[in-house]
């Protein structure tokens, strides 16, 4: 800041503030771990400041993805968005005089491959989580929370509304046929993660034995058990 200041050119830098990923901070009983396709993890900070557009403390609330700021910053120096990218400029949203021009996105879609196999569906009301093979985590097959009413997220209630866990599997189904046809995907590349297991960082066996290390024998038993189980059945 003191150099841009020096050079008297701190009014004419744009700032864009964001992050890679979120934190659970004791959501779904995680701590300190982006393990999932979970709110905690996918909802990332983003503070935006353009000298000449963005208006101090204005909070914006549509839906964006992180490839969408990129997609910005090309339209913002003047360049053509490419064809193909997923990400599209909110520009718009920005300038107050092109607001109305931009068509805000219903909802995202997200998903974890890492520690987890998860897609996730996020709209105005809405957090819906399918675990496609939990890891070492619990995660029930399918989750809904009702972020109006349950902001923390500690109630399920994917079995009081069939109608909406129906339709989240249908808008998952629609993006994955989009993207397949959009990049030319033969197979969903999820799958094969699902059939190897998210296995990044740490095997099964080596928690296992890092557990059996604490005395945590019956808790490694249940880890290799479960493994085994989503492995070959």
């Amino acid at each position: 800041m003191d150099t841009l200041k020096s050079l008297g050119i701190e009014d004419e830098v744009v700032w864009v503030i964001s992050a890679d990923h979120g934190e659970s901070m004791g959501e779904q009983g995680i701590y300190m771990e982006h393990a999932s396709a979970t709110e905690a993890v996918h909802h990332l900070p983003l503070i935006i400041k353009i000298p000449g557009i963005t208006q101090p403390g204005k909070v914006y609330e549509q839906f964006v993805y992180n490839v969408d700021v990129i997609a910005s910053i090309t339209d913002l120096i003047g360049l053509n968005v490419p064809q193909g990218w997923d990400g599209r400029s909110f520009m718009p949203i920005l300038k107050t005089e092109a607001a109305e021009e931009y068509e805000a996105r219903p909802y995202l879609v997200m998903d974890h491959g890492l520690n987890t196999c998860q897609r996730a569906i996020r709209d105005a009301r809405w957090y819906f989580i399918r675990t496609y093979h939990p890891g070492f985590y619990r995660f029930d097959d399918v989750t809904l929370y009702d972020m109006e009413n349950d902001p923390h997220q500690l109630h399920n209630v994917a079995s009081h509304f069939p109608e909406i866990v129906h339709l989240m599997d249908h808008r998952i189904q629609e993006w994955l046929q989009e993207q397949q046809s959009k990049h030319g995907l033969i197979m969903d590349p999820m799958q094969e993660v699902i059939r190897s297991g998210p296995w990044r960082y740490v095997t099964p066996e080596a928690w296992a034995e890092r557990l059996r290390s604490e005395g945590r024998e019956a808790e490694a038993d249940s880890i290799l058990e479960k493994w085994r189980r989503n492995h070959f059945e």
